[in-house]
């Protein structure tokens, strides 16, 4: 069976906005922090007697597109992530869902994830469970019919 590729970037709101955002928060201070020390070490390179105006002009002369490219590209490694994201957090709702439905009472079809999601063990055993199930309501379905 061929499934088909994800249409949504994110299909558990809470868990992947949240990974999003301490991604976000993490680059932001790794830019903060790079900017920094390149400013520092404009200062230290380009000697203490210098005025300090002098200093921020060389750093955003040397630094600064560097910077502007790297914040940028933050959209595209938020992308990445909630993709990736996918790979486990679709998983981990498919289970929920066949487990709220086995809760419920209804035949459950073993489930099969998507071929690059992580996890691919975790629906070979839940399946197992589910036969076990199935074979024990049916037996004692036999048993008391008698």
């Amino acid at each position: 069976m061929a499934l088909l590729r994800r249409k949504r970037n994110l299909v558990d709101f809470e868990v992947q906005t949240s990974l999003l955002r301490r991604m976000a928060l993490q680059w932001v201070l790794f830019l903060i922090v790079n900017a920094l020390a390149l400013y520092g070490w404009t200062f230290l390179v380009s000697g203490a007697e210098d005025q300090v105006g002098g200093h921020w002009t060389q750093f955003t002369q040397n630094y600064l597109p560097v910077l502007l490219v790297s914040l940028a590209l933050l959209p595209v490694f938020m992308l990445d992530a909630a993709k990736l994201s996918n790979r486990f957090v679709g998983p981990i709702l498919r289970v929920r869902r066949t487990l709220a439905e086995a809760a419920s009472g209804k035949d459950i079809k073993p489930i099969h994830f998507r071929e690059n999601d992580f996890w691919q063990s975790l629906a070979d055993d839940l399946n197992s469970v589910l036969k076990l199930q199935s074979s024990a309501n049916a037996t004692t379905a036999e048993k008391s019919s008698k």
